[in-house]
């Protein structure tokens, strides 16, 4: 199963939500480093420092209830290598309240996902390649609100205005 595949199936997932494919954060033109992987680990934002060139797979914002909106950031991962070399998994956390790497069937263990990233979420698809099933709920995060960068970037450049309808 590739990237496009696995896209596609979470995007089915949020029909009735916003959802887009490859939505960048609105921060571009500066390198994630080590140092700001660890500050994210450690709980401690700086804004513009954890948050560079982030590119999320898909991101989708859905109405929980009436008192709160969900932000869903997903990081598709076709590989064991892709999956565990990534470092960058962290700077997409300000931008939602709920992260998962959505993965093939049968790609990483239940161990591997507790030992690799504890706060994350697993999302895979199902034996017959149809839908996804939440194998792990990640831990919810950013409670207190999102970083505003990315309402620019979807408002700016994703959003077609009715006057060009």
């Amino acid at each position: 199963m590739n990237e496009a595949e696995i896209t596609k199936l979470v995007l089915a997932r949020h029909k009735l939500d916003f959802c887009l494919p490859q939505c960048k954060t609105g921060v571009g033109g500066q390198k994630y480093t080590e140092r700001d992987r660890a500050a994210f680990e450690n709980g401690v934002r700086r804004p513009g420092e954890s948050t560079k060139d982030a590119i999320i797979d898909v991101w989708a914002i859905r109405r929980e209830s009436d008192m709160f909106i969900n932000h869903i950031a997903y990081e598709i991962k076709c590989s064991r290598a892709d999956l565990f070399g990534d470092r960058k998994y962290p700077s997409y956390w300000p931008y939602c309240n709920s992260f998962y790497f959505a993965v093939p069937n049968g790609l990483v263990t239940r161990a591997e996902m507790e030992q690799f990233a504890p706060q994350c979420g697993f999302i895979q698809v199902t034996g017959n390649g149809q839908r996804m099933q939440i194998v792990r709920q990640p831990v919810r995060m950013n409670t207190a609100g999102i970083e505003q960068s990315i309402y620019h970037h979807v408002l700016m450049w994703r959003v077609t205005p009715i006057a060009r309808l």
